[in-house]
């Protein structure tokens, strides 16, 4: 059985599938204490590698709207932020921080209240395109333009990503790639080619696509080219996953 995108707690079919010996693949997140088959994305790896992105143009109030931290995603994502802020010897701002649900409602209500700070980012990261779409939407009402007055990035692309004004910077999961793998792997444990192995994690490569949300502008004086550059070359850089 493939499972995709679990909730945080043991869902009853899952644990009667265990419990059954049954072949089951989880696929994008794994929920807490289970052990068993799955792909899924480097979530830590691919935002610090966005934010990375941001603090190379010279941004430094760099807020995030996070999604749930009771899933797996939400964790790593928000945690993936912190480490590109303290690799850069920022300090973390809590009032940059913004824990939503993944869905368009917290995005809008938690995208308003960064925006109307009275000392709001100058740049932005959000955690799904859901919640992209409810700060979108508090963008506008807000009367501030991208990227003029905020860079925007997100995760997950999206088609209409391409096609917004300004397009948006966006890490992108290979979710074909994600369903073939998941695929192949229950099939693996079917015809027992896996019979003795352990639970096999899979974490796929994910892709920075930047566009004009972030690079249409930065904040004077303060952008660096080579930042990027150099701080990947101190650090060690790792494969973008999701």
């Amino acid at each position: 059985m493939l499972v995709v995108a679990p909730g945080p707690k043991k869902p009853s079919h899952i644990l009667d599938m265990l419990k059954t010996g049954g072949p089951l693949v989880c696929l994008d997140r794994v929920p807490p204490g289970l052990k068993v088959d799955s792909v899924t994305v480097g979530n830590f790896a691919a935002t610090r590698e966005c934010v990375r992105h941001l603090i190379a143009l010279g941004h430094r109030r760099i807020g995030i709207v996070a999604g749930n931290l009771n899933l797996q995603t939400g964790r790593e994502r928000l945690n993936g932020y912190l480490a590109a802020l303290r690799d850069a010897g920022i300090k973390v701002a809590p009032e940059l921080i913004r824990k939503g649900d993944f869905h368009i409602e917290s995005g809008y209500q938690l995208g308003l209240e960064l925006l109307l700070s009275k000392r709001r980012p100058t740049a932005l990261f959000v955690s799904n395109n859901l919640m992209t779409i409810g700060v979108m939407r508090a963008l506008a009402e807000s009367g501030l333009r991208c990227p003029q007055d905020l860079a925007l990035a997100i995760f997950d692309d999206m088609p209409a990503t391409q096609v917004l004004q300004p397009p948006l910077t966006a890490v992108a999961q290979p979710a074909y790639t994600i369903g073939q793998r998941g695929a192949d792997l229950l099939m693996d444990r079917i015809e027992r080619k896996l019979a003795d192995r352990a639970p096999v994690t899979i974490r796929l490569a994910g892709e920075l696509k930047i566009r004009e949300s972030t690079t249409g502008a930065r904040p004077a004086g303060k952008g660096d080219p080579n930042l990027q550059a150099r701080m990947l070359a101190g650090s060690g850089k790792l494969p973008l996953s999701i």
